[in-house]
């Protein structure tokens, strides 16, 4: 009797996948497979952390999108509220197999971003520093905010070093962005004007 149950189990299973695979559903990869993809960027002090996209992507460190950043005359000309002081990085997401750039991501994409002493003191103090992405369409910076990116300063106490790397020594915190929405956008981090 086991080995008839056993029997009629084994082939219900398999005309289950036969039907799906006929019908068109894509099979589900298994959980143990939709992990979260860490990119680790350790010179510049950035981790990218993609939780699953429904499909394999990686991250590709892109080249310094400016020679040499906008001069401050210029910043305030485009955006009055924010002058670069130091280009971070530029990162693209895309898909692993076919190369495509991913921009839309659900759930978002989490951005932890180190800042060092010089960062502060360029700033003229952490009450001042704040972390910005270029807008290529409308050539500006705009600013991490807590409201559109939930961004957060932390205290380098809080870098979860288990997950990641060791701060580096002139680290002294880091910027924290949850965003749904990325292209290929250098991140800098400077001040208000």
């Amino acid at each position: 009797m086991y080995k008839l149950l056993r029997a009629l189990a084994l082939m219900m299973a398999a005309m289950l996948v036969v039907f799906m695979i006929g019908c068109g559903s894509p099979l589900q990869r298994p959980t143990s497979e939709q992990t979260d993809l860490v990119a680790l960027f350790k010179e510049e002090g950035v981790v990218v952390v993609v939780p699953w996209q429904g499909k394999e992507v990686k991250v590709k460190k892109l080249p310094p999108f400016f020679e040499e950043l906008p001069k401050q005359e210029e910043q305030q000309q485009q955006d009055p509220i924010f002058s670069a002081k130091r280009e971070v990085i530029n990162f693209e997401v895309v898909d692993a197999n076919t190369e495509e750039m991913l921009t839309k991501f659900e759930p978002p994409i989490k951005l932890y971003v180190v800042y060092t002493n010089e960062d502060i003191q360029s700033a003229g103090g952490v009450e001042n520093l704040r972390l910005a992405f270029w807008d290529n369409v409308d050539e500006r910076w705009v600013v991490f905010t807590d409201k559109k990116h939930q961004f957060e300063m932390r205290d380098k106490d809080s870098w979860p070093v288990n997950e990641f790397f060791e701060l580096p020594d002139d680290a002294a915190g880091f910027g924290f962005a949850s965003v749904p929405n990325w292209d290929d956008l250098p991140i800098a981090w400077g001040k208000p004007e």
